[in-house]
């Protein structure tokens, strides 16, 4: 067991070095060379016959992690083509949902702030005010969950679903900052995830009991992050975030290619494209002597569907955060703003 273990330190410690072999400042100067105005033949195509997938499997799009918000923030951030009223048809109905769940005092959101959260982000993607939904103030969950969600046995963000509360709460928070004397704000949420949830070789974690990273919710942490990235007063984000690159660069090249998801290499898609890392090019981000497009474009299938494991078949989840990811990448290589930066 010893020996097992001191091989792996060993595969670790060599590997470490030749596979991050140029500094973060290196990619990112790569990057800004990166001049192409079109996206690759490639990769066009699938944006667009995924696109395609998900407006016919999702012709009437719903509430719900799955045929409802990722899918709507994909396509609302892309240069597709959407159905007329389709759209106003999903706003209409969140505007029902978000009355409804917020005058339900014993199980409103079915107890997940992160309903609000990810339907923030959504309504602001297609143009709508997520602080007046209804006459719901989506955003207001994030800095102030306790007054919204009283019912809940621990009202502090970010102690009942982990990372992922602070995650989204503080990509909401990023939508309307006017809020004053709120429980929470940008800066103690950062403080939060720097301090209970970094985790001993780089990463992060969705507990604060787990020691190590995890590929994507180190990456999705990176995204929330990615407005503080080198900006005067936050150096300890932008310390964490280099080290978080890090730990994405070694953690996918040890991870063996027929293990990797496809939710892994969109997340990190999203990240890098969020802090000026082109994902495309060899010089900045080798993983297993291939590019994360190109390795993503490889859970696709004919259809438009995209896998969440090579053979499994279409996978719903995986296709809406693979769709979202490209349109990331596409949104970088046209020089626009990150997924995440909806103004």
């Amino acid at each position: 067991m010893h020996q097992k273990f001191y091989l792996s330190l060993l595969i670790i410690s060599t590997l470490t070095t030749p596979i991050f072999a140029t500094s973060l400042d290196t990619l990112q100067s790569n990057t800004i060379n990166f001049t192409t105005p079109q996206l690759e033949t490639s990769v066009q195509k699938t944006l667009d016959n995924t696109a395609n997938y998900i407006l016919e499997t999702t012709p009437t799009p719903q509430f719900g992690v799955i045929g409802g918000e990722w899918a709507i923030l994909g396509l609302a951030r892309s240069n597709v083509k959407i159905p007329d009223n389709y759209f106003e048809n999903y706003y209409n109905h969140i505007e029902k949902i978000a009355s409804q769940n917020h005058t339900d005092h014993s199980r409103g959101w079915s107890l997940k702030v992160t309903e609000t959260q990810r339907l923030a982000l959504t309504i602001a993607a297609i143009g709508k005010d997520p602080t007046n939904v209804n006459g719901v103030d989506l955003v207001d969950y994030s800095y102030n969950k306790a007054n919204n969600m009283p019912y809940l046995p621990n009202t502090i963000l970010g102690e009942r679903q982990g990372l992922n509360e602070l995650i989204f709460g503080l990509m909401t928070m990023q939508l309307a900052d006017s809020y004053t004397n709120s429980q929470d704000n940008p800066d103690s949420v950062i403080n939060t995830i720097l301090t209970d949830y970094k985790t001993i070789d780089g990463g992060f974690n969705l507990s604060k009991e787990n020691l190590l990273g995890d590929i994507d919710i180190t990456a999705m942490t990176i995204q929330a992050l990615a407005p503080y990235y080198n900006q005067t007063g936050y150096e300890n984000v932008t310390s964490s975030i280099d080290n978080a690159v890090k730990f994405l660069y070694q953690k996918l090249n040890l991870t063996p290619v027929d293990e990797l998801h496809s939710e892994n290499l969109a997340q990190t898609i999203v990240a890098l494209c969020s802090i000026g890392i082109n994902p495309n090019e060899m010089s900045s981000f080798n993983i297993h002597n291939s590019t994360l497009i190109n390795l993503l474009l490889n859970f696709s299938l004919s259809n438009g569907a995209f896998e969440h494991v090579k053979g499994e078949g279409a996978n719903q989840m995986a296709t809406e955060q693979s769709f979202y990811s490209l349109v990331a990448y596409e949104r970088f290589i046209q020089n626009k703003t990150p997924l995440y930066k909806i103004d």
